[in-house]
C-alpha cells in the first residue's frame, strides 16, 4: 500500500487499502480532533527530522561519511 509506509514511519496518519477502508479513515479523523492533532504533531515531527535542510544535510553527510569508510577498507 501506497500510503502505509510513510503513516507508518511517520507515526503520523492512518493508512488505506480501497474505497471501504478510506471512508472509515476519514470518518476517523474527521470525528475526533486530538486523534487529528496527535497526527499532525508526529508528522510535523517527521517533516522536521527528515526534510529540512538540516535532516536533509545531516543524512547525507552520515552517507558519504559511510562510503568513505567503505572506500577505505
Amino acid at each position: 500500500m501506497a500510503t502505509r509506509e510513510p503513516c507508518e514511519r511517520s507515526g503520523g496518519g492512518l493508512w488505506f487499502s480501497g474505497y471501504a477502508s478510506f471512508e472509515a479513515a476519514l470518518s476517523r479523523l474527521a470525528g475526533d480532533a486530538r486523534l487529528r492533532q496527535e497526527l499532525g504533531a508526529c508528522d510535523r515531527s517527521y517533516v522536521e527530522r527528515f526534510f529540512r535542510w538540516p535532516g536533509l544535510i545531516r543524512r547525507y553527510a552520515e552517507f558519504m561519511t559511510l562510503l568513505a569508510e567503505r572506500a577505505r577498507s
